[in-house]
């Protein structure tokens, strides 16, 4: 006697593992969204300040990206467009150190006395990231 259809066991062992699939998206997603929103909280420790418009420029995406997602976390835009100057990247460290207002060259302003090159990178490593996964992935 044949299955009705979408009735045999091969469809319904593939719907169960679609809702399956479906399900830990949906974690994958929230996880990540934690773990860059926990990574830039870290970061901001490091962000120079003056106007607080670096700090307030940071930004999170996270999407779909081919099987699975990508995190973004980036600082800059139209009022912070000097953010990778004072980041740096994966090659270039700025020579750059904290100045407290009234020194020469910064008369005003606010001051991170801890604000330091590369802070995303700071963010990161004071991060459980691998904590995080595991606690947002139980199902």
């Amino acid at each position: 006697m044949p299955f009705k259809s979408g009735k045999s066991p091969q469809d319904v062992a593939k719907k169960v593992n679609d809702k399956i699939d479906h399900i830990v998206n949906v974690q994958l997603e929230i996880a990540l969204t934690a773990v860059i929103f926990a990574i830039g909280g870290k970061a901001d420790f490091y962000v120079p300040v003056d106007t607080n418009a670096l700090m307030n420029s940071r930004a999170t995406h996270v999407a779909p990206y081919g099987k699975g997602y990508r995190a973004t976390l980036s600082y800059g835009g139209p009022k912070a467009s000097y953010a990778l100057y004072l980041h740096g990247s994966a090659t270039y460290t700025p020579l750059w150190k904290p100045k407290p207002p009234g020194t020469p060259g910064k008369p005003t302003g606010g001051y991170n006395p801890i604000a330091t090159p590369r802070w995303i990178y700071r963010g990161v490593a004071e991060t459980d990231i691998e904590g995080m996964f595991f606690e947002a992935m139980k199902i």
